[in-house]
């Protein structure tokens, strides 16, 4: 166990999603920690060597069976570290005033002295020097240098001038479930949308269609991404350096006051009126860029989706996502 390198005064709240609770070491090795949390409700508790089977259960997932399908290149190996209890105590106790409200039902597990360690991938690959001479459990920071070397994504051998800024897509569920000839003919995530509206999760549907970003179709990517921006809920976050600037679960700022930050900051790299549009359509290339072993294919326009299909024609409906999205969707359909 490496005391230096779980310092309380070193970690940072990065975010949280249903079961886990994500920290951020705000120095170098530029890593991130995965806690799990538990619910406050008495009498459901789980046991510190139940939830280290389960994060056990995780990493194996990743490692055995998305870093083969998926690529190494996109999944970073996981590790398994014993922590210091008091370094948990403090982190839970410190991390609740930056915690959504809503979130505030489950705690971080105190009784599981375990996390998941693996690279921040908010930074640009090439940890410092300094990463290689901090060794914790099993040499983990080593490994995880090594790992995002392995990446070959790009080598970063001294510091730069200019910030890192990290696009963060929780893309959901991709293809029409059957029957496809349904008069519904809406996706998962958009009749969810109504229900959670309903029960008052969101203020508003949103409008982002997974289909759309799955389609590798120009003018349907840039709606889902303009859907993006314009309804993030817990979908999309964008960060700089590390730190998230648009996210429609940060409490102190309404969206469209993050709307104007995050313009703020893009247009030095950005110029123009709409330096936000800009970005969106850098990322809509890179999404439409296909592999050379991806044909053009065909996905259905949920009814639920902003696009305007009357307007085009069903050829210009056709696309080619990039490698990763197309991974993505033939992962999902045979899950």
């Amino acid at each position: 166990m490496d005391t230096e390198l779980f310092c309380s005064s070193r970690w940072k709240y990065r975010g949280e999603g249903h079961s886990s609770l994500v920290l951020f070491h705000t120095e170098e090795p530029r890593v991130v920690l995965r806690l799990k949390k538990m619910d406050v409700k008495p009498g459901i508790l789980t046991s510190g060597k139940a939830r280290e089977e389960i994060m056990e259960y995780q990493r194996d997932f990743m490692q055995k069976i998305m870093r083969p399908l998926v690529g190494e290149r996109y999944v970073p190996r996981q590790r398994i570290v014993s922590l210091p209890r008091d370094f948990v105590e403090k982190m839970s106790e410190r991390t609740e005033k930056e915690r959504p409200r809503n979130r505030l039902v489950k705690v971080i597990n105190s009784d599981a002295c375990v996390g998941l360690l693996m690279p921040d991938v908010c930074f640009l690959p090439g940890l410092s020097s300094k990463a290689s001479d901090i060794i914790a459990d099993d040499r983990v920071i080593r490994q995880i240098r090594m790992d995002v070397d392995e990446t070959n994504l790009m080598e970063l051998d001294a510091p730069h001038p200019y910030p890192t800024f990290c696009i963060e897509i929780k893309p959901k569920c991709g293809f029409l479930p059957p029957p496809y000839d349904s008069p519904l003919r809406s996706c998962k995530f958009c009749l969810f949308q109504r229900l959670k509206v309903k029960r008052g999760k969101w203020k508003r549907v949103s409008e982002y269609c997974p289909l759309d970003l799955f389609s590798g179709n120009t003018c349907r990517v840039q709606t889902a991404l303009r859907g993006l921006l314009s309804t993030p809920q817990n979908n999309l976050r964008v960060f700089q350096d590390g730190k998230c600037l648009f996210a429609e679960d940060i409490e102190s700022s309404s969206p469209l006051e993050q709307l104007d930050k995050l313009k703020s900051v893009l247009r030095p790299f950005f110029p123009g009126e709409d330096p936000t549009g800009s970005l969106m359509t850098i990322l809509s290339r890179i999404l439409t860029e296909s592999s050379s072993s991806l044909s053009t294919h065909s996905t259905p326009i949920c009814k639920q989706s902003a696009y305007n299909s009357s307007e085009n024609t069903a050829a210009n409906n056709t696309g080619s996502p990039c490698s990763l999205l197309r991974k993505l969707l033939d992962i999902q359909h045979a899950a």
